[in-house]
């Protein structure tokens, strides 16, 4: 579970992170190897993908606006609930997949034909929507 501020992220699937660095390169005529300098580091940038699971649509759409209104510019604490110390970070571009075009009869085939990027349902209204969040650590 990742929790952003005071809202935890639903049923967090997956964590990529990055660790850039500013870098400086510049040519010197008639130098073999250019001037290169390691100016800073950018700080971590996340890519928190999960999935909403909801039994009805409507919720949902509640969940989903949730996410996006977490995405308004603000530093929060980030805390990935692994151990490692809690950090500030603004959450940048929500992506959600709602591509309705299959119906499970089973929900034990839900587990084994779910592909990503689409948005399923199953017997009983079981609601399965892919996201993506970006985190960029603050200061």
């Amino acid at each position: 579970m990742v929790t952003i501020g005071a809202y935890s992220l639903p049923h967090v699937l997956g964590i990529q992170l990055q660790q850039a660095r500013q870098e400086i390169d510049r040519a010197i005529p008639g130098a073999v190897v250019s001037y290169r300098r390691d100016q800073a580091k950018l700080g971590r940038t996340l890519e928190v993908s999960g999935e909403i699971r909801e039994t009805q649509a409507g919720t949902v759409r509640t969940r989903v606006d949730e996410i996006r209104t977490l995405c308004d510019d603000t530093g929060r604490s980030v805390d990935l609930e692994d151990g490692t110390a809690t950090f500030n970070a603004k959450a940048l571009s929500p992506r959600f997949s709602f591509e309705a075009e299959k119906y499970l009869t089973d929900s034990a085939m839900i587990w084994g034909s779910f592909k990503w990027g689409q948005f399923q349902w199953g017997a009983g209204g079981k609601y399965y929507v892919p996201y993506s969040v970006t985190l960029l650590e603050v200061t």
